[in-house]
């Protein structure tokens, strides 16, 4: 079952300013996506290379009015996952 839709998921990177909006499939959310939408500051990012067979990570903390301070994590893979 797929929990997050992949037409309306994105992060937005605009010097410090950062966008990032979820859509959820068969939920209801605050921002008529069923998801959330969150408009914040980056405090403090880092890319980090594991090696030709591992991802490359891309870790933001980054402050919010709604969440206070989090941190998004994601993982880029040369084969697409």
């Amino acid at each position: 079952m797929q929990l997050l839709s992949t037409n309306n998921n994105f992060i937005k990177f605009n010097g410090k300013d950062m966008i990032l909006q979820t859509s959820y499939t068969k939920v209801d959310g605050i921002n008529g996506l069923g998801g959330m939408t969150l408009q914040g500051k980056v405090i403090y990012y880092e890319i980090s290379d594991v090696g030709l067979k591992g991802p490359l990570n891309l870790q933001v903390l980054f402050s919010t009015k709604t969440l206070g301070h989090t941190t998004l994590n994601i993982n880029f893979y040369g084969d697409g996952r």
